[in-house]
């Protein structure tokens, strides 16, 4: 099951079409609607593994904690095998989310590093998670869960040369390595032009 908790995103990273700058203003579900559509699902469906595909699933640290109770009082604690493909933002998990998170569920953690390279962060309007990559991965490591680490590659302005060193930075990493490749989307005489940058 794909699931969809919230729409858009609270940061402006200049990569990204969903951010700040977007026409959409960042909006989240409340619990009872995603525990209701689980429900219906689960009751169709024998699903064994959810994933979330929001941009920012633990930014709102009351409410992660609020749904995965809610889900491991209404669906057990063994039922189904969660995860956060699109990823998960580093300086927003601390040791409390990590540790539910496991309990509810979920073996692995998919985190968004970006890149380690200050010029690139600052030409993304992206923070350096760096610190809190790291921690998360730590915690990660000690709850026995698994990690899938992910960076860009190929955006503009940013060098083989700087990828090679994110790629260099994770390799000495108890994780799995996720390259996103840059794209850029434009609009040109109504048709949609998608091409490597």
């Amino acid at each position: 099951m794909v699931l969809v908790t919230s729409r858009g995103c609270p940061m402006s990273c200049s990569y990204c079409s969903l951010g700040t700058h977007s026409f959409f203003p960042y909006r989240q579900r409340t619990v009872d609607s995603v525990i209701r559509e689980i429900e219906t699902v689960t009751s169709q469906f024998d699903i064994r593994f959810i994933d979330f595909e929001d941009e920012n699933l633990s930014l709102n640290k009351t409410w992660i904690l609020d749904l995965l109770q809610r889900m491991r009082n209404q669906f057990g604690t063994e039922r189904f095998e969660l995860r956060a493909m699109n990823g998960l933002f580093p300086l927003s998990l601390d040791d409390d989310i990590i540790a539910t998170m496991k309990a509810g569920g979920f073996k692995t953690l998919n985190l968004s590093l970006g890149s380690t390279c200050p010029k690139q962060l600052k030409r993304w309007q992206r923070p350096n998670v760096i610190e809190a990559f790291e921690k998360a991965l730590a915690t990660t490591s000690r709850n026995g869960m698994n990690a899938v680490s992910y960076i860009i590659g190929g955006a503009p302005g940013q060098t083989p040369a700087q990828t090679l060193s994110d790629l260099g930075y994770l390799a000495e990493k108890r994780t799995l390595i996720g390259l996103s490749i840059f794209l850029s989307i434009t609009w040109e005489h109504g048709l949609c032009d998608t091409s490597r940058t």
